[in-house]
C-alpha cells in the first residue's frame, strides 16, 4: 500500500511517506531540528501528528517542539488548535501544571467531552470553585449541558455557597439514573431512583411477534441445536425492524436468556429506560452463593459482571481475560494454587466463584474501598495505588474524576452505577452514593 500511495505523490513530497512511517514508528523523530529540513505545510502536518502521539510518552520534547513549530506561518490554525488540544490534555492527565496554558488556547470548536473532562479535572485539582464555574458557563451549549458539567457546577456553586443555584441544579441530575445522578441525589439527601419505564410493547403485541415467521425461525434453529443462526435471526430483527419489533426482539433476548443480546438491542434502539431488560438479575442464584461465601455485596459483583462481559459466560477479552467476570488466567492461578485451563474459566459457577473470590482480595487490599476496590479490578492495584494522592486529602468524587485511565474512569463511574441500580433491584436500602459524596481519599500531613 505504501508503495502505491508514495507513488501518488509529486516528486517533490515523495520523500514525506517514508517520514510519516517513520513517525508513526517513532514520534521522537520530530524533536530532530533536521528531520523536517523544509518549511512546507505537509512538514508541519507531520510535525503536528509527531507532537500528539509524543506528548503522551515525552512531554518535554513534545512542548520544545511545539515551541519551535506553533508561530511558523506553515502551521496551520487547525493544526495549531488540534495540537494544543492533545497537548493540554495529555498534560493535564498527568497533573502537569502546564496543561493550563493549551487549555487555554483551544477554541470553543474544538473542545469536546473529553477535552472538558480534562479542563475541569485541572481546575478541580486545584480547587479552583470560581474558575470551575466560568469554565463551564464559556463552554458551547451542548458540552455546558452535560450531565458531567451540569454536575460540577452544581458542586461549584456548593463549594462557594450559592445554595439556591446548587440545589436547583442538583434537583434535576437527582432524576437521572446514572453516576452523576446518583452523586446528586446523594448531595441533596435524596433516595436513589431507578427512573424505569418498560418497552412499550404490549402483551397482545408480544403473542404476535413471538408467532411470526422470524421467531418461528428462531425456534426452528434452536431444535437443531444451532443457536447462533438463531441470534442471527434476532440480530436482523434488532437491526432492521420497526421499533416495535426491536423492543419485541429485546424482551424475546431477555426471555430465552440472552442477555447481552436484549442489553445491545435496547442500546441500538436508543431505549434505555426499561431498567429489568438492560440490568437482569442474570446468574442471581450463583452470584449470590458466591458473594455470599466471599462475604462481597452480591449488588456490586452483579455489577462487575455486568459491566465485564454484559453476562455472556464465553466473553474473551483482548488482553486474555475471559467469562462472565473476566477471569485472567495469571489471577485465576494466583487464587488456586495452579494452573487452571482456560475452557473451565467460561464455566459460570466456577468464574463467578473465582471473580467474588478476587474482589474480596481486592477489599483487603484497598482498607475496604469500594471505590479503590472497582478500580483496581479494571487497572491493577499497584496502578491504582500509585493515583492514591500522598500529600493530602480530596473528595473522592474528584478522585474519580482525575483517574489518569479513561478506560478505568469509565469503568469506575458505570460500575457504581450499576452497583446501585442492583442493590436498588435487590431490594436493598442503602444509598451508595451517599457515603461516596462525603468521602475523602488520600493521606493528610
Amino acid at each position: 500500500m505504501l508503495p502505491y500511495l508514495r507513488s501518488l505523490l509529486p516528486a517533490d513530497q515523495k520523500y514525506l511517506a517514508e517520514k510519516w512511517v517513520q513517525v508513526m514508528d517513532n514520534p521522537s523523530l520530530v524533536y530532530r531540528k533536521n528531520f523536517l529540513p523544509l518549511r512546507s505545510a505537509r512538514e508541519r502536518d507531520l510535525a503536528a501528528y509527531g507532537m500528539q502521539k509524543l506528548v503522551w510518552k515525552k512531554p518535554e520534547q513534545a512542548i520544545e517542539v511545539w515551541n519551535r513549530f506553533a508561530h511558523d506561518p506553515a502551521f496551520s490554525n487547525e493544526n495549531r488548535a488540534v495540537t494544543a488540544r492533545q497537548i493540554a490534555i495529555a498534560l493535564a492527565s498527568k497533573n502537569d501544571p502546564r496543561a493550563d496554558s493549551f487549555i487555554a488556547i483551544v477554541p470553543n470548536e474544538y473542545k469536546d467531552k473529553l477535552f472538558v473532562q480534562w479542563q475541569l479535572a485541572s481546575l478541580l485539582r486545584k480547587k479552583d470553585w470560581y474558575a470551575v464555574i466560568e469554565a463551564v458557563k464559556a463552554l458551547p451549549a451542548e458540552l455546558a449541558e452535560e450531565d458531567s458539567s451540569q454536575y460540577w457546577l452544581a458542586r461549584a456553586y456548593q463549594q462557594v455557597n450559592l445554595k439556591e443555584s446548587s440545589v436547583h441544579i442538583y434537583q434535576q441530575l437527582a432524576k437521572l439514573r446514572s453516576y452523576y445522578g446518583y452523586m446528586a441525589a446523594a448531595h441533596l439527601g435524596q433516595p436513589p431512583s431507578l427512573a424505569h419505564k418498560p418497552v412499550p410493547v404490549s402483551a397482545t403485541d408480544f403473542l404476535a411477534f413471538k408467532s411470526s415467521a422470524p421467531v418461528r425461525r428462531m425456534k426452528e434453529w434452536q431444535a437443531i441445536k444451532r443457536p447462533n443462526a438463531a441470534k442471527r435471526e434476532l440480530t436482523h430483527l434488532q437491526q432492521y425492524g420497526s421499533d416495535l419489533q426491536k423492543y419485541s426482539a429485546a424482551k424475546l433476548a431477555f426471555e430465552w436468556g440472552w442477555y447481552d443480546n436484549a442489553i445491545v438491542a435496547l442500546a441500538k434502539a436508543g431505549y434505555w429506560d426499561d431498567v429489568d431488560l438492560r440490568f437482569p438479575m442474570a446468574f442471581n442464584k450463583e452470584i449470590q452463593t458466591y458473594s455470599k461465601k466471599a462475604k462481597v455485596d452480591p449488588a456490586w459483583a452483579m455489577a462487575i459482571a455486568r459491566r465485564e462481559s454484559t453476562f455472556i459466560p464465553t466473553a474473551k477479552s483482548p488482553v486474555g481475560a475471559h467469562g462472565l467476570m473476566q477471569i485472567m488466567p495469571a489471577t485465576a492461578k494466583h487464587i488456586t494454587g495452579r494452573r487452571v485451563p482456560v475452557e473451565q474459566l467460561y464455566n459460570p459457577v466456577t468464574n463467578i466463584n473465582y471473580g467474588t473470590y478476587y474482589l474480596n482480595y481486592l477489599m483487603k487490599h484497598t482498607d475496604n474501598n469500594v471505590v479503590f476496590a472497582t478500580a483496581s479490578y479494571n487497572a491493577g492495584f499497584s496502578r491504582v495505588k500509585s493515583w492514591i494522592p500522598k500529600d493530602g486529602s480530596v473528595p473522592l468524587d474528584i478522585w474519580v474524576e482525575t483517574i489518569p485511565f479513561k478506560e478505568t474512569r469509565d469503568y469506575v463511574k458505570n460500575v457504581m452505577m450499576y452497583y446501585q441500580i442492583y442493590s436498588l433491584k435487590m431490594q436493598k436500602s442503602q444509598h451508595i452514593f451517599e457515603p461516596l459524596s462525603q468521602m475523602r481519599v488520600g493521606m493528610e500531613g
